[in-house]
Parts: C-alpha cells; structure tokens; sequence
C-alpha cells in the first residue's frame, strides 16, 4: 500500500508541476498577446491513420503594424469549422509571429 501511496503520489506531484508550467506559460503569453481581425483564406488536409480526413483552416491576418500574417490552424474538424472568408479573432506575440492562437 505504501508503494502505491508514493508511487502514485509522485505521479501527481510530477502532473501538478507540468500543469503549473502549462498554466504560468499560458499567462505570459496573454500578457504579450495583440489581438487581430483575421480571414479563412484557405484549408490544409490532415489524413488520419484511419482514412479519414479533417480541415484546418490557414488564417491571414496583419498586425498593427501592418505586417502580413499567415498562420496554419492546428485544430482540424470534419466537416471544416469555418467557411472560405470567415472572419475569427487571433492572437499572436508580436517579437514572435510564429506563436499564434485563434481565440
């Protein structure tokens, strides 16, 4: 039973830490972050090990300064979650124009 408590104790405490980070990581950004009117410009194909396709949509944006933006949507859906020209909100660092979320 001891062996279990430790075992399993220690696996929380290592979950917690990561979580932790996670969270810290995720509050930093939002401090840095600009927000930015994009557009659905496009979709890329993500196959799956099962056949199956989903859509992620690629979103042009530009930032305050006017500096164009492309960002390739990591959260794919089937059918596409946005049509070709729908407007969403993004949110992007702007010293680093690869750390882009749509919100």
């Amino acid at each position: 039973m001891k062996i279990f408590v430790i075992t399993f104790g220690g696996i929380g405490l290592v979950m917690l830490a990561i979580a932790g980070m996670l969270y810290f990581r995720e509050q930093s950004f939002l401090q840095r972050a600009e927000t930015a009117t994009g557009t659905v410009t496009d979709f890329n194909m993500s196959s799956s090990s099962e056949g199956g396709s989903s859509y992620c949509p690629v979103i042009e944006f530009s930032t305050r300064d006017g500096q164009p933006v492309r960002y390739y949507g990591n959260v794919c859906s089937a059918p596409p979650a946005f049509d070709l020209g729908d407007q969403v909100e993004v949110l992007y660092d702007p010293d680093n124009l690869d750390n882009v979320q749509m919100s």
